[in-house]
């Protein structure tokens, strides 16, 4: 019986608020027409639109990455760098790779090893 009440009680809270937004919503465009008239009304209506729209195709997931091998590229460009004082620069510069960071590093030299050994070679 406990969980009966409690949904007809959240039931009952979501249709208030539901029309409580509502008359806000109303309001809000009432005031915004008084300001800004009709034509400015066909405006917003219009931008509204196409910003649902792109937030529509933002939140659809899409997949904007491609996947390579096992490992999923996106279009940002990754970097990690470590300079040395000679110039010499150890690091990954490609568009952006998505992996386990183990698989990364080992895959473009970028591990202990390389690092100590050009460390190494700017020290002799």
């Amino acid at each position: 019986m406990q969980k009966g009440r409690r949904f007809l009680y959240n039931a009952v809270l979501l249709a208030v608020v539901n029309i409580a937004l509502r008359l806000i919503g109303v309001s809000f465009n009432t005031f915004v027409t008084a300001k800004v008239g009709a034509e400015g009304m066909g405006l917003l209506t219009l931008v509204m639109s196409v910003y649902g729209l792109s937030v529509t195709v933002a939140a659809s997931g899409v997949n904007l990455a491609a996947v390579q091998e096992g490992v999923i590229l996106y279009p940002d460009l990754v970097k990690v760098q470590v300079s040395m004082r000679d110039g010499a620069v150890i690091g990954l510069d490609h568009f952006g790779a998505s992996a386990p960071y183990k698989l990364l590093f080992k895959e473009y030299g970028f591990t202990a090893e390389n690092v100590a050994a050009t460390a190494k070679s700017v020290i002799k």
